[in-house]
């Protein structure tokens, strides 16, 4: 009989470098069952350096960036698994990288123009999951819990709004500082599984998680923003095809154009669209010691009317993936992921992007008990 390797139901690159800059919303990485999976008791620790580069251009033509109008960001995710029973788990997650941007469009045009109607902001937010799962049967099992996230930003519209708060110019930078909110949701999910080949199928929902932020204009309280976080269907799979050789992959349809930013004074700021994202890759286990993965990523879009706080266009990206487990039972893991994003142009604001593309790296340490 062909033997099939788990992999600890996950691939070696995928929990790394799944962390992107500027998908749709707010969102910068994806939910993921994978860890429940795990066997026994599992703690990781990860980290995540990613570096967007997005240069942009008016839309006359007439000034442009000497540097990428997204910064880079760091990435730190906790997660945990315990087995209470033979078929009740446990699951525990943290990170500060799930949701958030930091767009800078003024700060990085060489000659900005006089005044400027495309947002730039930043927001930042963390994330904690507790998660349950019962395994059913050998093949059936359902999982759900709850998500916690904490957000708080800054946006700033250049100066369009006068001192009446109304349209018009002051001279006066007009930035909007928010306080920190925060809101549960859930998480639930079901999956199928036949372990003599490691076939998996997960599927899952997140609720919508709705914000309500005190903000302030040039340090003026002018009232609360609404802000929220998207909720979304998800498929993922995994199965055995050869010995050592595991086939994954994903499917997620994130629902973002009913959850916008909307800022006092100011109205919306914000175009997030629903989006469909798709992943594929194979990994393979080469020793004892030695695993391996590759993926790809692929979003469409054509860039036409972007949010200036998601200003992308089609997305394909790749990644590598390598991990080394230990005598002791410890495992390093550390991946890279390329991704190329396509041409785009924001509405409002009329600001192009082309050539875009986002670097990322990444390492985790993790050990089964």
């Amino acid at each position: 009989m062909t033997h099939y390797t788990r992999f600890g139901a996950i691939s070696v690159a995928a929990m790394l470098t799944s962390t992107s800059v500027l998908a749709e919303g707010l969102e910068r990485a994806t939910f993921s069952s994978n860890y429940l999976y795990e066997e026994g008791t599992f703690v990781s620790l990860s980290f995540g350096q990613v570096e967007p580069d997005f240069s942009a251009t008016d839309g006359s033509g007439t000034f442009s960036t000497s540097e990428s109008v997204a910064e880079d960001f760091f990435v730190t995710t906790l997660r945990f698994k315990a087995d209470l029973s033979e078929k009740v788990s446990v699951g525990f997650l943290a990170t500060n990288g799930t949701n958030g941007v930091d767009i800078q469009f003024f700060d990085k045009f060489d000659t900005p123009p006089g005044v400027l109607t495309a947002p730039q902001g930043s927001v930042s937010a963390t994330e904690f999951q507790v998660l349950g799962l019962y395994q059913a049967s050998e093949n059936v099992s359902v999982f759900g819990g709850v998500k916690y996230v904490e957000a708080e930003g800054t946006i700033n519209l250049g100066d369009i709004i006068d001192g009446a708060f109304m349209p018009g110019t002051d001279g006066v930078a007009d930035q909007f500082d928010t306080e920190s909110d925060s809101g549960f949701g859930y998480i639930i999910g079901a999956a199928y599984e036949i372990p003599e080949i490691a076939l998996r199928v997960a599927l899952s929902y997140e609720s919508e998680i709705d914000l309500t932020l005190p903000t302030t204009l040039n340090g003026v309280d002018v009232g609360d923003s609404d802000a929220s976080i998207g909720d979304a269907v998800q498929l993922e799979f995994q199965t055995g095809v050869a010995e050592n050789t595991l086939v994954f992959g994903k499917i997620r349809y994130a629902m973002w154009d009913d959850n916008q930013v909307v800022i006092p004074v100011a109205g919306q700021v914000s175009t997030f669209e629903d989006s469909t994202s798709y992943s594929l890759g194979v990994a393979r286990r080469f020793s004892e010691s030695f695993a391996a993965s590759v993926s790809a990523f692929y979003e469409p879009g054509d860039g036409d009317g972007a949010s200036p706080l998601a200003p992308q266009g089609e997305t394909k990206s790749l990644s590598l993936g390598g991990r080394y487990t230990f005598q002791s039972g410890i495992s390093l893991s550390g991946g890279v992921s390329y991704s190329w994003r396509g041409d785009a142009t924001t509405d409002p604001g009329g600001y192009i992007l082309d050539d875009s593309s986002v670097t990322s790296y990444g390492i985790s340490i993790s050990k089964n008990f």
